[in-house]
C-alpha cells in the first residue's frame, strides 16, 4: 500500500551509485504511513509532496509505532556497520547490536551464550595477534562465518542423552550404543584432499600419514567402543535406477569377517541376517505386519496411510456428490449485489457462503524492485479512479502529482509519461461516455420488491433520465454483461427503461424488457438451486457457447468455443475445487443453463464498436 520496494532513502541509493530518488524507499513509505495516521488525505491531497496513506487507524497505530522503532534501529545499525574499526571496537559494536535486537530469554539463552563466546574470541584474537589496524565489514563477516560454522551447537560433547559428533581420533570411549551414519562406498574411508603445494604426496615415504588408514582405525575404534549395540547405516540402493549400491569397504570387510568367525542362525550369511533393508516409504505395510525382517514403526499416521494404500482402489471422489439441505428462510431476502456476485461465480458463492470455506491465496512474494512498468491490475485500478474523476468533471491535470506520489508508477520521465498517457486516455474515454450517456444524473433508487418467493433488495447507482449507464475502462467481460443485465431487469420491473454498458472499443445497449419479472424469477430460481449445490454455470465459457449458438459466425462449433474458454476458467480455485474429478462439467445440463441465462440477454442487447 505504501509502495515500499527497496533502499533506505535517496541518500542510500546515491551511495550505491544510483540516482538519488526517494520514490519507493523505506523512508518515503514510512512517512506516508505516519502522515496518513496524523492527516488523512483521502488519496487526494499532498503534504510537502507526500501522499498520505490512509491505511493506519485505531489499534494499528501501536503496531506502526513499534515497526518504525524497529526499522529505525535497523537503519541505524546498517549505517554503523559501514565504518571500519579494529577488532576490539568491533567486539564492542557487535555486543551493542546483540543487546539492541535480542532479548535473552530462557528459550534462546543457550544460543545467546554461544554468540557471546564468539564475540569474546574476536577480542581475544585481536589482543593475541597484536593487530590493531582497522578492518572492514567484509573481513568481519568472513571471521564470523567461519566461527559460527565451526562452533559446536546443541548441548555440547558428552552432555545430554544423545551425542552427535564427527569421527575423530581419541574421541571414542565406551558407550552402550554407537551409531555410524552415512557409511557409503564413496564416502568412507574419506578421500584425501591433495593441494599443489603438498610435497608429501609427490614423494611419499614409509610412515607418512594416510587419511584412509586413519579412517580405518577410527572405524575399528568405534566398533570396540560399542558395548551393546553397534549400528551402521548406508544408502544401499540408487536413487536413479534402484540398483544395489555396496556399503563402505570397511562394512563389507566386517561382514566377511563375521561370516568366517561366527555361524549365523538358519545357515544364513551375515549380510542376510544382520543387514536390514528399509523400504522406500515409511508407510509401507512391512513396517506394521510384525514380520521377521526387523522392520517396525510406532507412527500411527504412517500406519493409517499404509492401511489406506492397501485398501481397495476406487475412482477419485468428486468434491460434491449431491445437494445439501434447503437454505433457511432468511436466504429468500436477496441483496442485488449478492445476486450479481452469485452469477459472477456460482461455485465460489456456494463454497464461501453456504459451506463457509474460504480458500487461501497463499502468501505472495513482496516486490523488491521499483516498478519499471505498470502491471495490468494496477493500471486498471488507476484508470478506474481517473475515469470516475473525469466523468465527475475533475481536471485530471491536477491528478498527475498524486499519481506520481502514489509510488505505483515508474521513476522519472517514464512515470511522468505513463501518468500523462493514462490521464489522456481516461479523458478520451470519459468523452465517449458523455456522448452516449447524455441524460441528467438521477439519484440512486432503493429497491425492495417481491419476485415470486423472494424479496429483492438493494440500491442501484449510475442512473440518469435515459436509464442505467455502466462503464469500465477495459474490454467487456461476460460478468460485466451479467451485472448490467440483472440491474436492467430490476429497473424494468417498475418502469420501461434502457441501459448501456460501455467498455474499451465496444458498447452494449439493452432495450426495455416486458417480461423482466419472469426473467428475474428464473434467475432467482437458479440462485436458490445454487445455494444447495455448485451450479454448472461458468460465465466465460457459458457466454461463448450461447453467443455462438444464437449468433453463429461461420462454421464454428459452439462446444469447441466454450471448451477453449473453459481451459482458462477452470483455473479459478473455487471452480477447480467444486468440479474436481468431474469427467464432463460441460454437459447437457451446462448447455441448458448457459442458454437459459444468456439467451434473453443476447436477444435484448445491441452492440456498437467504438
Amino acid at each position: 500500500t505504501a509502495g515500499v520496494r527497496w533502499g533506505i532513502d535517496a541518500a542510500h541509493r546515491e551511495e550505491l551509485g544510483l540516482p538519488a530518488l526517494g520514490q519507493n524507499t523505506w523512508r518515503e513509505g514510512l512517512d506516508r504511513l505516519l502522515l496518513g495516521y496524523a492527516l488523512p488525505g483521502g488519496n487526494s491531497q499532498l503534504f510537502k509532496n507526500i501522499l498520505p496513506c490512509d491505511e493506519v487507524e485505531g489499534s494499528l497505530a501501536e503496531t506502526l509505532g513499534n515497526f518504525i522503532e524497529f526499522t529505525s534501529r535497523v537503519f541505524e545499525t546498517a549505517q554503523e556497520l559501514q565504518m571500519t574499526r579494529n577488532l576490539a571496537r568491533w567486539q564492542v559494536t557487535l555486543r551493542e547490536v546483540v543487546d539492541r535486537f535480542f532479548d535473552p530469554t530462557e528459550d534462546v539463552e543457550r544460543e545467546m551464550l554461544q554468540v557471546r563466546r564468539v564475540l569474546q574470541s574476536l577480542g581475544e584474537t585481536g589482543a593475541a595477534s597484536g593487530f590493531d589496524e582497522d578492518v572492514g565489514l567484509d573481513v568481519l563477516l568472513a571471521f564470523l562465518d567461519d566461527a559460527f560454522g565451526s562452533a559446536v551447537s546443541g548441548s555440547g560433547f558428552l552432555q545430554g542423552a544423545v551425542t552427535f559428533c564427527a569421527l575423530k581420533p581419541m574421541r571414542s570411549i565406551p558407550f552402550k550404543v554407537i551409531a555410524l551414519l552415512g557409511m557409503n562406498d564413496t564416502a568412507y574411508p574419506r578421500k584425501p584432499v591433495v593441494t599443489g603445494i603438498d610435497l608429501i604426496t609427490q614423494n611419499p615415504q614409509p610412515g607418512d600419514r594416510s587419511v584412509r588408514d586413519d579412517d580405518r582405525y577410527l572405524f575399528l575404534e568405534g566398533l570396540l567402543s560399542a558395548r551393546e549395540v553397534f549400528y551402521v547405516s548406508y544408502i544401499g540402493q540408487s536413487i536413479k535406477d534402484n540398483s544395489p549400491l555396496p556399503p563402505s569397504v570397511l562394512v563389507s570387510e566386517l561382514l566377511d569377517y563375521l561370516d568366517r568367525a561366527f555361524e549365523m542362525p538358519d545357515q544364513k550369511f551375515a549380510k542376510e541376517f544382520l543387514v536390514t533393508r528399509h523400504r522406500l516409504h515409511p508407510f509401507n505395510a512391512d513396517y506394521f505386519s510384525r514380520g521377521d525382517e526387523g522392520l517396525f514403526s510406532y507412527s500411527a499416521d504412517n500406519c493409517r496411510a499404509g492401511e489406506a494404500a492397501r485398501g481397495v482402489r476406487s475412482s477419485p471422489r468428486v468434491f460434491f456428490s449431491g445437494p445439501i439441505g434447503e437454505p433457511e428462510d432468511e436466504w429468500r431476502i436477496v441483496e442485488i449485489d449478492d445476486l450479481v456476485a452469485f452469477f459472477r461465480n456460482p461455485a465460489q458463492f456456494f463454497i464461501k457462503k453456504r459451506l463457509g470455506i474460504t480458500l487461501s491465496r497463499g502468501a505472495g512474494m513482496l516486490e523488491e524492485r521499483e516498478p519499471f512498468a505498470l502491471d495490468s491490475l494496477t493500471q486498471y485500478k488507476i484508470e478506474q479512479d481517473l475515469l470516475a474523476k473525469a466523468v465527475a468533471g475533475i481536471d485530471l491535470e491536477r491528478e498527475l502529482p498524486l499519481l506520481l506520489a502514489s509510488g505505483q508508477l515508474p521513476h522519472g520521465h517514464s512515470g511522468e509519461t505513463t501518468s500523462r498517457r493514462l490521464c489522456s486516455d481516461m479523458k478520451a474515454f470519459a468523452a465517449i461516455v458523455a456522448i452516449h450517456v447524455n441524460g441528467q444524473p438521477v439519484a440512486p433508487i432503493m429497491v425492495n420488491m417481491e419476485i415470486g418467493d423472494w424479496t429483492l433488495t438493494g440500491r442501484i447507482d449510475g442512473l440518469n433520465k435515459n436509464g442505467l449507464a455502466c462503464y469500465r475502462p477495459a474490454p467487456l467481460q461476460p460478468k460485466d454483461m451479467l451485472k448490467t443485465w440483472i440491474l436492467h431487469l430490476v429497473l424494468n420491473c417498475t418502469s420501461r427503461s434502457s441501459s448501456v454498458l460501455i467498455g474499451k472499443e465496444l458498447m452494449q445497449r439493452f432495450e426495455p424488457v416486458e417480461d423482466s419479472p419472469l426473467l428475474l424469477k428464473e434467475l432467482l430460481g437458479l440462485y436458490w438451486r445454487g445455494l444447495r449445490e455448485p451450479l454448472r454455470f461458468f460465465p466465460r465459457c457459458s457466454h461463448a457457447f450461447a453467443k455462438e449458438k444464437i449468433e453463429p459466425e461461420g462454421k464454428k462449433n459452439p462446444q469447441t468455443q466454450a471448451e477453449a474458454e473453459w481451459k482458462l476458467e477452470r483455473s479459478n480455485p473455487y471452480i477447480d475445487l467444486a468440479f474436481r474429478n468431474v469427467s464432463e462439467p460441460l454437459d447437457n445440463e451446462w448447455q441448458e443453463l448457459a442458454l437459459k441465462v444468456f439467451a434473453p440477454l443476447l436477444k435484448a442487447r445491441t452492440e456498437t464498436k467504438l
